[in-house]
């Protein structure tokens, strides 16, 4: 799918993961400046002369350097993620239509799932487009859906890391629709950033490998202070679904359910490190936050303290350590708070990374084998019940918050039809039951197109939804015996036979296959014998 891909990046406000390579970037200049890794280094790249923030871990023992950067300079870009727009020329295929379609190319990998844009260009005039992005090719998982009479739509907060996704435009011209091809594209797996206009250091909490397979998304967000939430960022809200406001925050630090969710739980004094989490009004802290989180029923949660940072971290640490995360994840999670408007900088980079080195030391001192069993010990010891742990981890290790949206386009017959070739982008069209199809593009002499073991004849009316495959061909032979004497015909493997070409005056005749079965027509598929009998009229 990345054949002849070509980028262009409107903006990078960052670039983030926790263990992925961002392979378009290139190695120059001195220390790699140029390079974004995702393993051991987290490296963002701001819009401030395209200079870095540097975050490096060795293990839990770290370092942060910053580059040419004053924390004014930081402060203004605390959400963390690229704006994009990928172009390719491709065709927008309905039968045999010819017009044009600049896509925003479907492969969205390199990047963090977040605002991105889709953009076509269709060469005729039509009264708008409507635009549907799915977990499946017949559309029957849409998570987003617009219609528009631009060229494009953002995308916004829909999509999730790691994840497969098809999308397709549809013109609209009065009762006349054209369809594009099916797309498809994939999320690269990593942190999922957020934007909730007016609040700071947001993201989802779920994406991440454990050995029990990933962790949900949707479900729970880590964020700071909502006090200052507009309309805007409510209506994100009401689209991510968020139906609990825990808060970590002191009594009058802050304001009381901003957002206006159905459940407002607060957990306060929240443990900061191992200063606070052994301590008895700690530990209520821990408890009060893991059975709100063991409960079913307040998903999606939005977990936050102030700043996103300190309490907050030391709960999310908390959390993706009884899931199974693994330590250096969990490590790079917590410091990517540096990004976060008024976040590391005003406390000092030593303190934030101390901190979160002191939690991962003290809970590797407790009792288990695994980091998931000492962290276990740790909420045992808080009051938090084995139930509620394992609630926790039935949650958050079970189905992604289902984010479907309704889709009212119909796709009443009308098929799929799927072309696959070597050397190809896999190609989806949406064909009206009845109709034919066209081939999308040539394969060359040496191959032919097959479905269902046999070439496919693009003159028959699709009725079904087919895969059409290019196939090098093969070539068989088929020996007529004709009042004993041979004729050899070569055909290629799937190619029907119908032996009109044996046809003669006055006479009738019959094909028997070696079997003895009179036969009309032959699927060549292997060299074979057949014999036909005359009989005069």
């Amino acid at each position: 799918m990345k054949n002849n891909r070509k980028v262009c990046i409107a903006t990078i406000l960052a670039v983030i993961s926790s263990v992925a390579v961002f392979t378009n970037a290139k190695a120059t200049g001195e220390n790699n400046k140029d390079i974004v890794q995702f393993s051991n280094e987290i490296v963002a790249i701001t819009p401030h002369s395209g200079e870095t923030i540097s975050i490096v871990h060795n293990g839990i023992e770290g370092m942060m350097s910053l580059n040419k950067l004053t924390v004014t300079d930081v402060g203004k870009y605390y959400y963390f993620r690229p704006e994009m727009q990928i172009w390719n020329d491709l065709s927008l295929t309905y039968y045999d239509t010819q017009e044009k379609v600049w896509d925003f190319y479907n492969k969205c990998d390199d990047f963090a799932p977040i605002n991105n844009t889709l953009k076509w260009n269709y060469e005729q005039e039509t009264d708008s487009y409507t635009v549907a992005v799915a977990l499946d090719k017949e559309f029957k998982k849409v998570v987003f859906t617009d219609t528009v009479t631009t060229n494009w739509v953002n995308l916004g907060n829909t999509l999730y890391s790691g994840t497969d996704y098809y999308w397709q435009v549809i013109a609209n011209d009065g009762e006349e629709k054209t369809y594009s091809k099916i797309f498809e594209f994939n999320t690269k797996v990593g942190t999922r950033t957020v934007d909730i206009d007016g609040v700071s250091n947001t993201r989802d909490v779920g994406g991440y490998q454990t050995p029990k397979g990933k962790t949900a998304q949707g479900l729970l967000y880590r964020t700071a202070r909502l006090d200052d939430i507009t309309e805007d960022g409510l209506k994100e809200i009401q689209k991510l679904g968020i139906k609990t406001d825990l808060d970590l925050r002191s009594v009058g630090e802050g304001a009381i359910n901003p957002m206006g969710v159905e459940n407002y739980v607060n957990a306060t004094p929240a443990p900061i490190y191992t200063n606070g989490i052994a301590t008895p009004e700690g530990k209520q802290a821990v408890k009060t936050i893991f059975q709100t989180l063991a409960n079913r029923d307040n998903y999606p949660i939005a977990l936050h303290c102030t700043v996103g940072r300190d309490r907050t971290g030391t709960a999310i640490a908390l959390v993706n350590s009884i899931l199974g995360v693994d330590e250096q994840t969990i490590v790079n999670e917590y410091m990517l708070s540096v990004f976060g408007a008024v976040s590391s900088f005003a406390k000092g980079s030593d303190a934030l990374i101390n901190n979160i080195n002191n939690l991962m030391l003290y809970i590797n001192t407790l009792e288990g084998e695994t980091l998931a069993e000492k962290a276990e010990t740790l909420l045992l010891d808080a009051g938090v019940t084995a139930e509620e742990i394992q609630s926790v981890r039935d949650i958050m290790l079970g189905d992604n918050y289902d984010n479907t949206v309704e889709y009212t386009t119909s796709y009443e017959n009308t098929h799929l039809v799927t072309f696959k070739a070597y050397g190809h982008e896999q190609q989806i069209l949406v064909v009206k039951g009845g109709d034919v199809v066209k081939a999308p593009y040539e394969i060359g002499e040496d191959f032919v197109w097959m479905a269902n073991g046999k070439a496919y004849d693009f003159s028959t009316p699709v009725t079904e939804n087919i895969t059409i495959v290019a196939t090098k061909k093969e070539i068989v032979t088929i020996t007529v015996v004709i009042m004993g004497e041979e004729t050899v015909i070569k055909a290629t493997v799937g190619e029907m036979i119908d032996f009109t070409q044996f046809t003669k005056e006055g006479y009738t005749y019959k094909v028997m296959n070696a079997k003895g079965d009179i036969i009309t027509s032959l699927t060549a598929e292997k060299n074979c014998v057949v014999t036909i009998i005359y009989s005069k009229n």
